[in-house]
């Protein structure tokens, strides 16, 4: 995700600009955890970097990093050694603290008609003040993850929700006008991208 931020232009140099990038780890890094589980989610990083651009050139430094608690397995398993996770795929920021992040939990096992997939949004808000900088490990880190609350879920799917981003603004008959988000499908067997807006 890409925020402008607040002062997004240098004084006597219009093309000098400056952004906020935030990334997420799908799952947690080694020294923060194991990955979701039937019973608990995984610890992640969201992590923000300043960039600044001069309008040829780019360059990318660190800033912070903030805790973000994936979900848990939901789908049942019931054949040893089926594939089953569920990570982090993407994120869009209406700032630097209002997240959608979106995730995607798939099982595949063995036989026909044996993947099943479930899609997720969550909105986040993060409280600039909870950096996790200072925790080698989340493991053992006085911060905890701020609440997340689902606001879209398809389930059944066979389509991985790889991607979202905003899309077209969107005007109604009435004349109302609305962002959108776009988001994005692939399934690894196929060749191919699946777009719809939300």
């Amino acid at each position: 995700a890409i925020v402008p931020a607040l002062q997004n232009s240098e004084a006597g140099d219009n093309d000098s600009k400056n952004y906020t990038m935030i990334v997420g780890s799908q799952t947690a890094l080694y020294q923060d955890g194991a990955t979701p589980t039937d019973f608990e989610g995984s610890a992640t990083r969201i992590m923000f970097f300043n960039v600044h651009s001069n309008g040829t050139d780019y360059t990318v430094a660190y800033d912070k990093s903030y805790r973000y608690d994936s979900s848990q397995l939901t789908l049942d398993s019931y054949q040893k050694g089926a594939r089953h996770f569920n990570a982090i795929f993407s994120m869009v920021a209406f700032n630097e603290t209002a997240l959608l992040i979106a995730e995607c939990e798939e099982l595949t096992g063995f036989g026909a008609n044996s993947q099943s997939v479930t899609n997720r949004i969550f909105y986040v808000e993060i409280d600039a003040n909870d950096t996790v900088d200072h925790c080698y490990s989340l493991l053992d880190c006085n911060i905890t993850a701020p609440s997340k609350r689902l606001i879209w879920e398809r389930k059944n799917e066979i389509l991985t929700l790889d991607g979202i981003a905003w899309g077209p603004i969107v005007t109604m008959e009435s004349g109302e006008t609305f962002p959108s988000i776009a988001i994005a499908y692939e399934n690894d067997a196929k060749v191919g991208v699946h777009i719809e807006l939300l």
